[in-house]
């Protein structure tokens, strides 16, 4: 049985999608806003009324080439409202302020201590949250979290996480526990923050495959994550019998057939040395890329390894839950053409249909870090006067650091 909604929720849900609109029509007139969403102009004027007397959207005259007067058009309040977001890797933090337009205001990578602890993490997000209300001119809306980790339904805890060893951890209540409450934090993992902005590109359904140390699984529907969910424990799908042993004990996982440790292996076996550090993924991917294009058979052969492994996998993944695209991130996208020709060959022979949804993102490894601010902001646009609850003072931009 449907349960109607009562006048509140109504009245929220129409300030929901006509932020959403906004958000994704920058320009929008109010006629063409009640257009999109089904609603009389009469319909569509409250929610506008209740955002801009909020300041989250302007109403003023858009910039255009042709003759005549300038159109009237809704978009977002600029240089006001941001997120704070952190994206977590084993070794380092890349920590990034994002005006809720999408626009990164400021960005700085924080090292981490080798073995970091989940409890020495937080503390560390904690102070950066606190420190930043402080400095930033900038009312921050929420936060937004991403790590190498499986995460609940709800994307509050972490249920484990086998690169940085931790079991469960409440992780979003006790990090808001530790910033006075002041702010709501939302979690995902690598494969959820990097969906959520390749969705940003036109892609408003897809799935999203992340591998590197680790894999995951992401689904967006209709622009946001969490509406089909993240695929738990997709690393450890069984892909070979008595293949290579992976890190959670068993043998023949993705992770242990086409993780980036299967390029580091393969690399040192080949006389290509590897040393750990910020970017130290990028940075082998390119060089290994460099080798397979320089007639290096042996690193040809790897690469063409994993790739032939990632098509079995999106092949499947098209196969039992399809979206309308999809995309791969971590550090395939960096080996470039050496990875994505011999990955997509094998993909047609494997399944034609999936290889006509792959989109190959241009945000990279990046993607990740542009999806953590995504993610911090989406408290904004899922409840758009709500937020102010947990709202602090203005604060002042730049102190975090420049893109």
């Amino acid at each position: 049985m449907t349960i109607p909604m009562t006048q509140g929720e109504v009245k929220r849900h129409n300030q929901v999608r006509a932020l959403r609109a906004i958000r994704d029509h920058g320009g929008i007139s109010r006629a063409q806003l009640a257009d999109s969403l089904a609603l009389t102009k009469v319909g569509v004027s409250r929610p506008v009324a209740d955002l801009l007397a909020a300041g989250i959207v302007v109403e003023e005259e858009i910039e255009h080439s042709g003759p005549g007067r300038r159109p009237i058009g809704l978009q977002l309040t600029g240089g006001m409202l941001a997120s704070l977001g952190f994206d977590i890797r084993i070794d380092r933090a890349i920590e990034v302020l994002q005006d809720v337009d999408g626009t990164i205001v400021a960005k700085c990578v924080i090292d981490l201590p080798e073995g970091v602890t989940a409890a020495e993490l937080l503390g560390i997000l904690a102070e950066r949250i606190l420190s930043a209300a402080e400095t930033l001119n900038y009312r921050i809306v929420g936060v937004g979290v991403a790590l190498p980790a499986e995460v609940d339904g709800a994307m509050r805890e972490i249920r484990f996480s086998l690169p940085m060893g931790w079991g469960r951890v409440a992780f979003c209540e006790d990090l808001e526990e530790l910033t006075g409450n002041r702010y709501r934090v939302r979690l995902a993992d690598i494969s959820g923050a990097a969906a959520l902005a390749n969705s940003r590109l036109n892609l408003p359904n897809l799935a999203h495959l992340q591998i590197g140390y680790g894999a995951g699984l992401s689904y967006i529907l209709a622009g946001s994550l969490g509406s089909l969910g993240v695929v738990g424990e997709f690393g450890h799908i069984p892909m070979m019998v008595d293949g290579p042993e992976c890190i959670c004990g068993r043998r023949g996982c993705l992770d242990a057939v086409a993780g980036f440790q299967v390029m580091v292996d393969g690399a040192r076996r080949l006389g290509i040395d590897f040393t750990a550090g910020p970017d130290a993924m990028n940075g082998l991917s390119a060089r290994l890329a460099h080798e397979a294009g320089s007639g290096n058979e042996g690193v040809r052969g790897l690469i063409e390894q994993a790739a032939g492994w990632m098509a079995r996998v999106v092949a499947v993944v098209a196969m039992i839950r399809p979206a309308a695209s999809m995309t791969v991130g971590g550090y395939p996208l960096a080996l470039g053409e050496a990875f994505w020709d011999p990955f997509m060959a094998a993909l047609v022979k494997l399944r034609p249909g999936a290889a006509r949804l792959m989109v190959k993102s241009p945000l990279g490894d990046a993607a990740s870090t542009v999806g953590v601010g995504l993610l911090g902001a989406e408290i904004l646009f899922e409840d758009p006067l709500g937020w102010t609850a947990r709202d602090a003072a203005p604060t002042r931009a730049g102190v975090i650091g420049s893109p």
